[in-house]
């Protein structure tokens, strides 16, 4: 009888060895079968009830591992390892109360166990009991000051609990990679840090890092993808998104990724195919339809992109460009919506005030422009006498960088800067509208404005600082304005120096720059074509309307130059993409807000030439240029 135990107990010894040999080859299947035979010889066999529980949790069925585990603490209510591999597998399942307690019992035998802290740690985290988490992790962190993973779950604790307290997120998680330098988690954790708060170059050190470990990653190569575009590093972040695409878990996701990169670039047309290919992968992917309306609209597919982003559902921003898209074609008045744009900002102010409902008052009237761009203040400025009308003062409240040009338009006495306005400060009864709102109040319909030609009168008296030598003579002055373009235009359809050379090589006028330059490159060009460079001295923006004023006509992009030579009533011609911001309407080479002006309009999106070149015969059969 003892010889036969003592042989079973050699060929279980001996089996147990060959199963160990094949899961360190990761032969799993081979090592089951061997530990099967074991466990058929011996059912109470340990070791082979262990290691079957760790083959099991590598499976595609790692809950089969559960009933094993609980077969092993049935024989050793005590076994340290089970405790914790119950817990990390019940924890993995979503049932976080039983992974909590099987935590709980094993730090209960083992108080100091570090695995039994860290998951029990990691565990609070899961269910957000934030507080808790602390103490074992700091614990874990104390019992073992050179283990990566307490401090790394304590960084995960901050990032989760109090997001702003990025600082002391990343102290851990820096703990964590000094001493395990590969530490994958701890890198990527730290790029998202840094990609939410603006640093892609260090989050792409980290992302590399990580990528040393896992070269393919597909979440880690995504957000390199992410962080490159931020640095408008553009074909870097498509090679990134599209290694990634393969095995990435949202396909969709990564194209929109594609189609946002290549709209970012200028390349609408690759951007829409990618965009179409989203949304084809998941119908209901919102964000695929709201890209797709995008780049349709900037391509003048004006029906086609309405249609895309009614598909998006109810997302916010597919309704703003719906609407917008409805006041650039003007198939709605932009009054009454502008005026329930004011209406969404003050719904959501918790100070005691009046909304001035168009009607006469005795009082003050407190009129804001807080989130109108700055050329469409200059626009409604125009109804400032209207206003006055309408009450016993006026008072209108800005950014301070408008306040020198503001102070020279018709009908402005009282000027504060919006970021000091007190509302509960003030004593007397506060009646208060927003400038987005008058033309509504004021009783305008169908887009109508006033015209009240000249409105805006800069201060002649001011020493500027140029030489008014440069506008002396008979000789035809022409401003030019290159900078940024209107509201949802595509990032490259921006209208640059470089494309103003033909209008800058004819002769018989005098062209002066009024944008600032960028590079030494662009002073020398303007040097070489003979074109002053008044941009690099102007200081503000009423600097910039007392140049226009000195000006017989400005060809500018969709930007504030446009609206000040429009208040100034100076002729000017303005350069227009396929989807300009609504005050230009759509089709029109006119418009009644400027009447002086000519506009200009791209028919390709990202080309500029035919705009240019029509300048080019207008300037030439108006003025005679050559």
């Amino acid at each position: 009888m003892d010889d036969f135990k003592k042989e079973r107990d050699e060929a279980l010894e001996e089996a147990l060895a060959i199963g160990l040999t094949h899961r360190k080859n990761g032969r799993l299947k081979e090592a089951a079968a061997v530990y099967s035979q074991v466990l058929g010889l011996d059912p109470n066999n340990l070791e082979a009830l262990e290691a079957m529980g760790e083959i099991a949790s590598a499976s595609d069925t790692p809950h089969a591992a559960l009933p094993i585990y609980a077969k092993i603490l049935h024989l050793d209510p005590e076994n340290i390892s089970a405790l914790n591999n119950r817990g990390i597998h019940l924890m993995s399942m979503g049932d976080a109360e039983a992974s909590e307690f099987s935590f709980r019992k094993l730090l209960k035998i083992a108080p100091t166990d570090i695995d039994g802290l860290n998951n029990l740690g990691t565990n609070l985290l899961q269910q957000k009991r934030y507080d808790e988490a602390v103490e074992p992790l700091n614990k874990a962190i104390q019992l073992a000051p050179d283990s990566p993973q307490a401090y790394y779950n304590r960084g995960v604790v901050i990032m989760q609990a109090t997001p702003d307290d990025y600082k002391g997120a990343l102290k851990f998680f820096d703990e964590a990679i000094k001493i395990e330098p590969n530490y994958t988690n701890a890198h990527v954790n730290t790029a998202s840090i840094y990609t939410k708060n603006g640093s892609p170059r260090r989050a792409i050190w980290h992302l590399d890092r990580a990528l040393l470990v896992n070269p393919g990653d597909p979440v880690i190569l995504f957000n390199k993808g992410l962080n490159l575009r931020a640095l408008k590093r553009y074909s870097e972040a498509v090679d990134c998104f599209k290694t990634a695409r393969s095995s990435f878990p949202e396909p969709h996701v990564v194209d929109y990724e594609l189609g946002e990169t290549n709209y970012q670039s200028g390349d609408l047309k690759t951007a829409t195919a990618f965009f179409l290919m989203s949304v084809s992968e998941r119908m209901s992917f919102s964000q695929g339809f709201i890209g797709l309306g995008k780049t349709l609209a900037e391509s003048g597919q004006i029906a086609k992109a309405k249609e895309a982003f009614e598909r998006a559902g109810s997302e916010d921003e597919a309704h703003q460009r719906l609407r917008m898209l409805d006041l650039v074609t003007r198939d709605k008045d932009p009054w009454p919506f502008l005026k329930g744009t004011f209406e969404e900002i003050f719904s959501t102010s918790s100070s005691s005030f009046i909304k001035w409902d168009g009607s006469r008052i005795s009082e003050r009237l407190y009129v804001h422009t807080a989130g109108i761009p700055e050329g469409e203040i200059i626009l409604l400025s125009r109804l400032i006498p209207l206003l006055s009308d309408m009450c016993s003062e006026l008072q209108i409240l800005m950014k301070n960088s408008m306040f020198t040009l503001m102070q020279q338009i018709d009908g402005v006495t009282i000027i504060s800067d919006e970021k000091d306005f007190s509302p509960d400060a003030i004593s007397d009864r506060l009646v208060t509208s927003h400038l987005y709102a008058a033309p509504a109040l004021l009783g305008l319909q169908s887009g109508i404005l006033p015209s009240p030609g000249r409105y805006l009168n800069p201060n002649s008296e001011i020493e500027r600082g140029w030489d008014d030598d440069l506008f002396a003579g008979n000789e035809l002055k022409i401003g030019l304005s290159w900078s940024a373009t209107g509201f949802l235009t595509g990032p490259q359809q921006e209208l640059k120096l470089e494309e103003f050379e033909p209008i800058m090589s004819l002769q018989g006028a005098k062209f002066i720059g009024i944008s600032p330059t960028d590079t030494t490159t662009q002073k020398n060009h303007l040097t070489d074509l003979n074109v002053e460079n008044l941009g690099d001295i102007i200081t503000d923006f009423e600097d910039l309307a007392a140049a226009i004023d000195k000006l017989d006509i400005l060809i500018t992009a969709d930007n504030i130059s446009a609206h000040i030579a429009g208040a100034l009533n100076k002729p000017l011609i303005v350069m227009l993409p396929l989807l300009p911001n609504w005050i230009w309407g759509y089709k029109s080479s006119t418009t009644s807000y400027y009447p002086n002006a000519t506009l200009m309009r791209q028919a390709i999106e990202n080309n500029w030439d035919r705009p240019i070149q029509t300048t080019v015969r207008l300037l030439s059969e108006k003025y005679g240029l050559n």
